[in-house]
């Protein structure tokens, strides 16, 4: 745990040695003075804590507590992050976003499971584990990607090019600005599983991630774009462009994340809506198009919503 006085600034915070289950004892006395002093207290001491790594996060004081005492703390709660498969797959929560991730691998045909070719070689993969946390810092969602391991690629052969374009800041700067001077509602859609939804045009052999059991001498031969390939990102931009342009969507010369739509309807105020992506849309029935893409029995079901995402909800706030 880190403890720390407050004054305005943190000075010097200090590492105490002690572990946590020495600070039990504590937490009723450190409440109680919390609650005197009219700070932000969060205890919540259950056990789930066991095995838990904690932190405490110091907080500014209230102006009504003097400043020789503004000592506010707050206990985090923040669950070990798996470093590989095994340590996974002995908790529940990473054993269900694993199997979750794996339904949209198969859903999304991202292999075939084949032999390997004579004078072909397969790259390896790995999981990845990430917390995602709330702005409050308490567990959000477990995240569990399927990355291959990229750096085993060779130019020329696994790939050709890499290169994806960046929306550049000056336009979503334009993008907040136009929005709030027309007081426009923003919006951003989340497309599920992205980077899975590019085709590859290379031949790439993967060999078998834990707990996917295949054939002895088996491989996965990959036909969607993967997390760690090098031409990941590309791939996915490629096919975001095409889709977006079925839409009549106009890429922008200036910046290639940018697309737009002209439309003979006079457009309201206070309809405007856009995505992570770069583009915006100032009529409501343009945009419920894609704001009404969830749920999908299948990213690529024909004649149907092309990809699988979140509803339309409010942008946060972190511009």
């Amino acid at each position: 745990m880190k403890l720390g006085f407050i004054n305005g600034k943190i000075a010097r915070p200090d590492e105490a040695d002690e572990e946590f289950e020495q600070w039990k004892g504590q937490m009723v006395w450190l409440k109680k003075l919390w609650d005197e002093l009219g700070c932000l207290f969060l205890m919540g001491l259950d056990e789930s804590f066991e095995g838990i790594r904690n932190q405490v996060l110091i907080m500014e004081p209230l102006p009504s507590v003097p400043k020789a005492y503004a000592i506010v703390l707050q206990v985090e709660r923040q669950r070990e992050e798996p470093k590989n498969y095994i340590q996974a797959s002995q908790h529940k929560d990473w054993r269900a976003t694993m199997d979750n991730e794996l339904d949209a691998l198969k859903k999304n045909n991202t292999w075939t499971v084949t032999p390997l070719p004579p004078n072909e070689r397969a790259i390896g993969c790995r999981w990845i584990f990430k917390l995602k946390l709330n702005a409050d810092g308490l567990v959000n969602t477990h995240k569990a990607s399927l990355l291959a391991k990229g750096y085993n690629q060779v130019e020329g052969i696994d790939y050709i090019d890499s290169f994806s374009p960046i929306a550049k800041a000056v336009t979503v700067r334009v993008l907040l600005v136009v929005a709030t001077s027309f007081h426009w509602h923003l919006c951003h859609v989340d497309v599920n599983n992205a980077f899975l939804h590019g085709n590859l045009e290379e031949k790439i052999y993967m060999i078998p991630l834990e707990g996917y059991s295949v054939l002895a001498g088996h491989v996965c031969k990959l036909s969607r774009s993967l997390y760690g390939l090098k031409q990941a990102s590309r791939l996915w931009n490629a096919k975001f462009t095409t889709r977006v342009q079925d839409f009549c969507f106009t890429q922008s010369k200036h910046d290639h994340c940018l697309f737009y739509k002209s439309s003979t309807i006079e457009p309201k105020r206070g309809e405007q809506s856009g995505n992570e992506e770069g583009y915006g849309i100032n009529h409501p029935p343009l945009f419920h198009t894609m704001d009404t893409l969830h749920p999908s029995t299948h990213p690529f079901t024909p004649h149907q919503r092309r990809y699988e995402a979140h509803p339309a909800k409010p942008a946060k706030q972190t511009i």
